[in-house]
């Protein structure tokens, strides 16, 4: 499939048409690669019907790109929900970090792909951190209580809480990296706000410190390390757990006792 290239093309008109140009290439190819996409063939006849009209258009007039692009943007719209969870720009972003592993770099840092490929970095990199430096804080704070236990005295308990956050933190940040990593090989990731990232970290946290007391409190013999990490990989199942458990006592409370028979 030939490729627009988008630097030999100038003129407000060509820059939308372009950019249709090349999300309707990548869908399509996402579409003939894999497996568990189907798209029906007259949807693909009529892509490469509006992919070949836009190729073969000379410089435009207004009514020409705008029928052009109508006819791309009819083509996306039908092909996006075949498509999904991928999407145009899970796709480009795919291609951007493809690119870049095989050697391809983005040359202008101020274009859109530039900056998109910018913030990807940007983020996986400040994960890797958060993932590297809550690691490092465990296996340092187990050391120093190994070293210190007899020392600790009535503070063990607040050591193990503070160890049982960080565990947390730990779990959060290894469940958002492996999210990441296995979007961008399926080629469904797309970028969100970071502070969703960052409140995933703080419920992990929140829950590292909390599910180890119920755990505990239950009887249960799994030790809290692995309950905390486990509470922060998995934020949403553990919640899901804790709204069953108060909605079951909130159901035992509410419901009237029996009435002795008479």
């Amino acid at each position: 499939m030939q490729m627009v290239d988008v630097n030999l093309v100038a003129g407000p008109e060509f820059s939308l048409i372009d950019k249709l140009v090349a999300d309707l290439e990548r869908m399509l190819r996402y579409s003939s690669i894999t497996k568990t996409v189907e798209v029906p063939k007259d949807i693909v006849d009529e892509a490469s019907a509006a992919l070949a009209k836009a190729r073969g258009m000379g410089p435009p007039t207004s009514a020409q790109a705008s029928d052009v692009e109508v006819s791309l943007l009819q083509a996306i719209d039908k092909i996006t929900p075949r498509i999904y969870p991928a999407t145009p720009l899970s796709l480009e972003i795919a291609d951007l970090m493809e690119g870049q592993s095989r050697g391809r770099t983005v040359i202008d840092e101020a274009s859109r792909e530039g900056i998109i490929y910018k913030r990807v970095n940007r983020l996986i990199r400040k994960l890797m951190w958060f993932t590297l430096c809550s690691l490092i804080l465990v296996i340092v704070s187990f050391a120093l209580r190994d070293v210190f236990d007899d020392k600790l005295g009535p503070y063990k308990t607040h050591v193990e809480h503070m160890v049982n956050i960080i565990v947390g933190l730990l779990g959060a940040c290894a469940y958002i990296l492996r999210s990441i990593l296995t979007r961008l090989a399926s080629q469904t990731f797309v970028l969100r706000e970071e502070a969703g990232y960052y409140l995933r970290m703080n419920l992990g946290m929140t829950l590292g410190l909390i599910m180890p007391q119920i755990a505990g409190a239950t009887g249960s013999a799994v030790s809290g390390f692995v309950i905390a990490f486990l509470a922060g990989y998995a934020v949403e199942p553990m919640f899901t757990a804790l709204d069953t458990l108060v909605t079951t006592l909130r159901d035992a409370v509410a419901r009237p006792s029996a009435q002795p028979a008479k």
